[in-house]
């Protein structure tokens, strides 16, 4: 079962010290989905949340999609060695289903994803896309734990939607805390630059709206 499907492909940039600068780029995205979850009642941090409560487990993949004009949050959460899919509302938060996906492994084998090895889940999803909507402005729709070829190097690559259906893609280190801010989709700007460094602290709940106001900041990093 394919749990997760990012909107737009993530760059691959290395993940360094707190700091990163990198090259953003523009691609076209479904403007009406993001849109919806931009502005739904539930955030992806909540369903998360509640996600890992329902499951008893730590969440590693979760997204809101859009099937038939049917929108809902799908959380992909580790238990023992297990998976556990939980199905949020994004109106209400309530869990509308849980299904048993199998051993973690043979789920990352059917998604054609790297092996994802459970302790490499370090930093709890919650908390790197509170950093992320923080660090890049906007607000999380896609968040997943991936792991290089070797299965040696784990990253969370987030999606965050912006105003006008436009949405910025973010890598967050969860060893470093290291956040790199990696392109933007849907935007006429031209490509640029910017640094991002997140503070090594735990915020409640006001960062999933922090900075969304600067969706649509200065690409050259300069402030001009």
């Amino acid at each position: 079962m394919k749990m997760i499907k990012s909107i737009a492909a993530l760059v691959a940039v290395p993940a360094c010290a707190a700091i990163a600068s990198v090259a953003l780029a523009s691609d076209p995205v479904d403007g009406a989905h993001v849109a919806y979850f931009h502005k739904a009642r539930v955030s992806l941090r909540e369903a998360v949340a509640t996600a890992e409560a329902s499951a008893h487990g730590r969440a590693y993949d979760a997204a809101g999609h859009t099937t038939d004009g049917a929108h809902a949050f799908d959380v992909a959460v580790v238990v023992g060695e297990n998976v556990v899919s939980v199905k949020i509302d994004p109106a209400s938060g309530k869990v509308l289903g849980t299904a048993d996906e199998g051993p973690l492994a043979a789920v990352m084998d059917a998604d054609g994803d790297e092996p994802l090895d459970i302790s490499k889940l370090t930093m709890p999803l919650e908390k790197a896309i509170a950093a992320a909507e923080a660090g890049g402005g906007g607000r999380a729709i896609d968040a997943e734990y991936k792991t290089d070829s070797e299965g040696a190097d784990a990253v969370i690559e987030i999606t965050l939607a912006l105003a006008g259906g436009k949405t910025r893609m973010m890598k967050v280190d969860p060893a470093s805390g290291a956040i790199t801010r990696v392109s933007d989709a849907g935007t006429a700007e031209p490509a640029g630059t910017m640094e991002v460094k997140v503070a090594d602290d735990d915020s409640g709940k006001d960062g999933q709206e922090s900075g969304e106001g600067n969706g649509d900041e200065d690409m050259d990093g300069d402030g001009d």
